[in-house]
């Protein structure tokens, strides 16, 4: 019996290698004999039997394969265009998809009812057309659970109520990842998400992609309405945008309402730059928050606070018409800027974090703009560390503006060159306003403002820890009823002493025994080796990224830290044993 059971195994093993090969179907112009399909429906409906992962290459075609393009159910499936024929076998540039204007079904619809399925997109340029504002989703729609890659994919110059490029719905599981130098470019969300409307749990990643002049208007009466210029994440969805070569940024988008380039609600954003490359949020505009805004819903229920994590990136040349020339905290939510990269292994190494340039308008109507790179409202946490604060312009204030119960902290930073009041705390509800171990210096201030104004509503508190107030002002702390604690403070010599609780503070006159670059102290400066943290230690390294301490070579004042946003290092043979004279 053995002869006769081998091939009835053999041909058991056949079949189910054939019911699972995986298909490529060529797809093209009616007048190419070597494509399958002339349809890319057509394509799909065939892979959409097909158990496996399959291909569908698409040649140029004259017509760019108008209308609805492709409905992408429970099947794993890679597009990939390029092609200038059906015979071609190597892809260059992209083949052109175009959605039909109107209608309420973009050209792109995923949606599967169970397990998760594989969605590549290559080489496309999908223009997914011009929707009214009941359509989800200009060119694609994503439902159930997909991981769908854009790869040197462009989605562009189409419009719907909400995400103007991709809408992925509530209660999705879904990942949508850019790589390949993709983009979503120049769409237009009547109510949300110019670029991309994402709720649920599902994650958006910018690998190697970007955001550019998506537009949020505001044609509805939605609460949403003009919300996220390039991207509204709102009920748990995620965004990472990472740094890269090219044009791998958010850039250009802008909003009616709040969040040029972000907006989150009850959701997370991660914007991180690698030793290489920044991660850049630039040259976007809001009325709130030219760059990002959160605005959290705090009704019980409402899901996780929204968390913004910066890191080695630059936020910067943002616009808002009233409030956070950057970034805007209007309601709840956490915010953490900063560097994560030491010394020489960032990309720029003694400008690894920028929250730069950004602005608010002067002048006219807006005579109440505020916060010209910061807006920090009720219930928000913003802590801004490590970083190059310059250029920064406000009619009230050029950096911070705190409303309320928000909490704010800038610490190990330099602030210079900012046009205005660089500090702003107004109405302090229980919290806290804290400037510790900065530089301040060299900022353009109108004549009778202050450094850190601070009203006081009811048990705000202001504090200055181990920094160095170089501005010859008459007032460098106002707190206007609000208790302050100061300690470790150097200040100009023209600025009255700071009020309040005030310990171990001293003069310095101009030019702060600071080099030409504004932050790096003089090593016989007295500054250096001048505290101790027992008050306020940094957050984490100081403006170059040294988490370290560089003992000078002669008695401590109060401590070895040196005040500012700069810890001396000192090179050989300062730092060898025995240099600073058995201090330690």
């Amino acid at each position: 019996m053995r002869p006769f059971v081998r091939p009835i195994a053999a041909s058991i093993l056949f079949l189910a290698a054939s019911a699972t090969h995986a298909l490529t179907i060529r797809v093209g112009p009616a007048g190419d004999p070597a494509c399958d399909e002339n349809r890319l429906i057509d394509a799909l409906g065939t892979t959409g039997s097909n158990p496996g992962l399959d291909t569908i290459l698409v040649a140029n075609s004259p017509d760019q394969y108008p209308n609805t393009l492709g409905l992408i159910g429970g099947q794993d499936v890679v597009i990939e265009g390029g092609y200038s024929s059906c015979s071609a076998t190597t892809p260059s540039g992209r083949t052109t998809l175009r959605g039909s204007d109107g209608g309420s079904v973009p050209p792109f619809v995923l949606a599967n009812s169970s397990g998760s399925n594989q969605v590549t997109l290559r080489n496309l340029d999908i223009i997914g057309g011009l929707g009214p504002v009941q359509r989800r989703g200009g060119a694609m729609s994503v439902s159930g659970s997909y991981v769908v890659t854009l790869d040197n994919t462009q989605i562009r110059d189409s419009r719907a109520g909400y995400g103007g490029g991709i809408y992925i719905r509530p209660g999705s599981t879904s990942s949508v990842i850019l790589r390949g130098n993709s983009g979503i470019s120049n769409n237009t969300a009547l109510v949300a998400g110019g670029g991309i409307f994402c709720s649920g749990t599902s994650l958006v990643a910018l690998q190697r992609g970007g955001l550019f002049g998506n537009e949020a208007a505001s044609g509805s009466t939605s609460e949403l309405a003009g919300r996220g210029g390039g991207a509204a994440l709102v009920d748990g969805c995620r965004l990472s945008q990472d740094g890269a070569p090219g044009f791998n940024q958010a850039f250009g988008n802008t909003a009616a309402e709040a969040g040029g380039a972000y907006y989150l609600r009850n959701a997370s954003l991660f914007i991180t730059g690698t030793p290489t490359n920044a991660a850049m949020v630039m040259s976007n505009e809001a009325r709130d928050g030219g760059a990002i805004a959160v605005e959290d819903d705090t009704d019980p229920g409402a899901g996780p606070a929204s968390m913004v994590t910066i890191r080695n990136a630059w936020i910067e040349d943002n616009y808002a018409q009233w409030q956070g020339g950057a970034i805007a905290m209007l309601r709840g939510g956490t915010l953490s800027m900063g560097r994560s990269l030491a010394g020489n292994h960032c990309h720029t190494p003694t400008l690894c974090s920028s929250l730069s340039f950004n602005g608010v308008p002067f002048g006219g109507d807006a005579a109440t703009a505020r916060g010209g790179a910061l807006y920090v409202g009720t219930g928000a946490r913003a802590t801004v560390y490590s970083t190059l604060i310059e250029g920064n312009e406000g009619v009230v204030s050029s950096v911070l503006w705190q409303l309320g119960t928000g909490q704010a902290r800038i610490d190990s930073s330099l602030l210079t060159d900012n046009l205005g009041t660089l500090l702003v705390g107004n109405n302090l509800r229980n919290s806290e306003l804290v400037l510790s171990w900065s530089t301040v210096t060299r900022n353009r201030l109108a004549s009778g403002n202050y450094l850190v104004s601070a009203s006081n509503e009811t048990g705000g508190r202001v504090k200055v820890f181990g920094s160095v107030l170089g501005e010859a002002i008459t007032y460098g702390v106002y707190p206007l009823g609000a208790p302050l604690t100061a300690d470790c403070v150097a200040r100009d010599p023209a600025m009255a002493a700071l009020s309040g609780t005030a310990s171990r503070e001293f003069k310095l006159a101009a030019p702060y025994n600071v080099s030409s670059s504004g932050h790096i102290l003089d090593d016989t400066a007295l500054p250096v080796d001048f505290c101790d943290q027992s008050l306020a230690p940094r957050v984490d390294g100081d403006l170059d990224g040294q988490t370290g301490i560089g003992d000078a070579p002669r008695p401590d004042s109060h401590g070895r830290h040196d005040l500012g946003a700069d810890e001396v290092v000192y090179a050989a043979p300062d730092d060898r044993i025995f240099a600073d004279g058995f201090e330690a």
